[in-house]
């Protein structure tokens, strides 16, 4: 039996989604004239550029470990510190981790 967990980072399917969901929400504004075209460009603008700085962040910022694994994190290539279960922050080009303690047991 495989057990397969969900990605942490979201794939082109969720993008299209919200691109899509942005573009109805908008377009109906639009339509009823609540926005103006050129207030709705902007903020098209401002809705894509926080969406893919929130990406980047949890892409290189944030890691998550499991219940059964530790992450050890190197920083400039020296231990630093282990990380148990859960969410961890690192900084990025300074920090490196390494998922390799899995505490789990194969039966």
């Amino acid at each position: 039996m495989k057990i397969r967990f969900r990605k942490l980072d979201p794939g082109p399917e969720e993008l299209l989604i919200f691109i899509f969901s942005l573009a109805i929400v908008l377009s109906f504004l639009l339509w009823k004239g609540l926005i103006s075209f050129l207030r709705l460009f902007y903020f098209a603008c401002l809705v894509i550029v926080a969406y893919a700085l929130a990406l980047v962040i949890v892409r290189y910022f944030i890691i998550f470990t499991r219940d059964y694994e530790r992450a050890i994190i190197f920083r400039f290539g020296s231990f630093n510190r282990i990380v148990g279960p859960g969410w961890a922050i690192r900084i990025p080009l300074i920090e490196e981790f390494i998922k390799s303690l899995t505490l789990g047991f194969k039966t």
